[in-house]
């Protein structure tokens, strides 16, 4: 069988076990293998989600009704390109203004180089 040394244990924690084994009739190491075996034999408890553990807190004082606001139509995406010529134009405009062309976008059918 294995053994292990525990090092630089909490004073309280060693007078706590002491008590804990005269409780039980066993000497402290037999507590301690105990208590060990126990702690590995179970695993670890599957973790619940957000959800499951607000319903728990809840649901000890009869659950919550919530009022659900009415959904409204999603905003128009915002217009990047015009919008940065809007504010490219503001600044330049009042010093005298430049012509100011955003380039045409391809349409992305670009020949591909022919190997031979």
């Amino acid at each position: 069988m294995a053994s292990i040394t525990v090092r630089n244990l909490d004073d309280e924690v060693k007078r706590k076990l002491r008590v804990r084994a005269a409780e039980h009739g066993c000497s402290m190491e037999a507590e301690v293998r105990e208590i060990l075996s126990e702690a590995v034999a179970v695993g670890p408890k599957p973790r619940k989600g957000l959800g499951t553990r607000i319903h728990k807190r809840f649901k000890a004082i009869g659950g919550v009704d919530l009022e659900l606001p009415e959904r409204e139509p999603m905003p128009e995406p915002p217009q990047y390109k015009s919008d940065l010529v809007r504010r490219i134009r503001a600044i330049v405009d009042p010093v005298g203004g430049i012509d100011l062309e955003l380039p045409k976008r391809s349409s992305g059918n670009r020949e591909l180089p022919k190997f031979e």
